[in-house]
């Protein structure tokens, strides 16, 4: 870029005056939205006042951040003004909230009933109890220990322009954080628990509604982070009334994970959902190299272990294995998840880091994906979305994942499926 003394020179005073603009005309624009109710055709309003004022705001945003360098109060201030321009909710009709929406379009972002992205990041899943679809997950962040907090939403119908907001569930103090969350209720008291990375569960006594209070399970039985391993991303998976906690886990003793040395642990909780098992924690230990971000599901009567590749934040390869038991997954031979997509030269896993195999009814599973635009936006651009669910047919047991760029999961014909044409993302290229 050009230097402070080049770009602005004589033009200070101008873009002062442009940045006063652009935040009177803000102040304006939060106003006038903020009188549209929160229902589905009043707030996607078509409303000629907002759309002019938002066009003005764009075009003197364009005009600050052209003129944008490196340092410099002025152009912080700048930065300032366009980033809270970025994360205010772009009122649109195009994809309008809808409570029984069945439909799920990708490569788009996914916004809850106030039109605010989604905050589920970090391998945040989906859960189902009480007639609802419920989805917890970290706020997303550049910084690690910038995001975190956990926020949840809830969907009567799974698709994509269907969520709405409940609640933020926790907000953690200052460099601790979360990751890889899920929400259960468990069966007998009733409680909600949300388990986390790192052995954190965050539980309320009084339902979706009540206190979550954080806490953490014991020490990990195998004594393994004593020697310098570090417990990765996970998954917990409720069997009946027994939950069971799948980690990966990496040899971190010289100061950063060693890829090759991952392994898989399967651990079952007590009763209580609140700790280890006494008599049996450790169900299954094994090597699995360059697998991390694990996933477990049960079909018919078989269990699948799946999991994403290790690639930093870039897209990866999908790797699963089957077994009868769970604890015969430690012996299972991994087999590769099959993609089908068309015009989709090097796309990796739907152009996604492999998240989830869930079942949404009778012969209806799909396929979760997550990109990390805020983590690498190098990567992944924000305007294609932080999320991907595409529907899968099991041929021979092996997970065929077919790439619909929008699709009816409740109508889609998962025994004759169809796939679209993948088309161009943002460090994802479809062709070579």
């Amino acid at each position: 870029m050009k230097s402070m003394s080049t770009n602005f020179g004589r033009n200070n005073v101008q873009t002062l005056c442009y940045i006063a603009l652009f935040g009177f005309l803000l102040i304006i624009f939060h106003s006038m939205a903020g009188q549209v109710t929160s229902g589905a055709a009043d707030y996607y309003t078509d409303d000629d006042s907002i759309r002019t004022h938002r066009n003005e705001i764009l075009a003197i945003r364009t005009t600050i951040t052209s003129s944008a360098t490196e340092n410099g109060t002025l152009v912080s201030t700048a930065r300032e003004i366009a980033s809270a321009w970025d994360s205010y909710p772009e009122r649109t009709s195009d994809n309008p909230f809808d409570v029984s929406s069945t439909t799920i379009t990708n490569n788009v972002p996914w916004k809850d009933n106030n039109g605010r992205i989604l905050e589920t990041g970090r391998g945040g899943k989906i859960s189902r109890f009480d007639g609802y679809w419920w989805w917890v997950g970290s706020q997303p962040a550049k910084v690690w220990n910038d995001g975190g907090d956990i926020y949840l939403y809830k969907s009567k119908s799974l698709g994509s322009n269907s969520w709405e907001f409940v609640r933020k569930i926790y907000e953690f103090p200052e460099n601790i954080t979360s990751s890889t969350c899920q929400i259960h209720k468990h069966p007998r008291t009733s409680q909600i628990f949300v388990h986390c990375n790192c052995r954190k569960i965050i539980m309320s006594d009084d339902g979706i509604g009540g206190e979550f209070k954080l806490f953490k399970m014991s020490d990990d039985p195998t004594g393994l982070r004593k020697t310098g391993w570090n417990w990765g991303s996970g998954t917990v998976f409720q069997d009946e009334k027994d939950m069971y906690m799948a980690v990966s886990w990496c040899d971190k003793s010289k100061g950063f994970c060693v890829a090759s040395t991952r392994k898989g642990i399967i651990y079952k909780l007590n009763s209580a959902w609140t700790d280890f098992d006494e008599t049996e924690p450790v169900i299954a230990e094994f090597s699995w190299p360059h697998r991390e971000a694990f996933d477990l599901s049960k079909r018919g009567k078989l269990y699948y272990l799946a999991a994403s590749e290790t690639q930093r934040w870039r897209q990866s390869r999908a790797w699963y294995k089957i077994s009868r038991t769970i604890k015969g997954l430690q012996y299972a031979k991994e087999n590769q998840m099959v993609m089908h997509l068309s015009n989709g030269n090097n796309v990796l896993s739907m152009g996604t880091q492999f998240r989830t195999l869930m079942k949404v009814g009778k012969g209806k599973w799909l396929f979760g994906g997550s990109r990390h635009p805020d983590e690498d936006p190098n990567n992944f651009d924000p305007k294609h979305g932080r999320f991907i669910f595409v529907p899968v047919k099991f041929i021979q047991g092996v997970p065929h994942v077919f790439w619909k760029n929008s699709f009816d999961w409740d109508t889609f014909s998962y025994e004759s499926p169809e796939y679209d044409s993948y088309g161009i993302v943002k460090g994802i290229s479809s062709s070579k």
